[in-house]
């Protein structure tokens, strides 16, 4: 993963931008006192948001399925 200051990425934010569409990579921005954001294409955001739904559906239901399992963090990964 990249990173830049805030202050060159506010100097040449179109082209940090296409950058990351171009490269798929995100890219971290430092600013002040260890404030830290991250820079990503929407198509990216939006995989990562998908993914995270699935994991999450897939954990909720294995709950219902199981509902006096404990839940173990280890087999989440796992199909079951």
């Amino acid at each position: 993963m990249n990173t830049i200051t805030l202050k060159k990425a506010k100097e040449d934010l179109v082209n940090l931008i296409d950058q990351v569409i171009s490269d798929s990579e995100p890219t971290i921005i430092c600013g002040e006192e260890d404030k830290k954001a991250v820079l990503m294409s929407l198509d990216e955001f939006n995989s990562w948001q998908e993914t995270l739904t699935c994991f999450l559906i897939r954990r909720t239901l294995n709950i219902y399925e199981n509902p006096l399992q404990k839940p173990n963090p280890g087999n989440w990964s796992k199909k079951n």
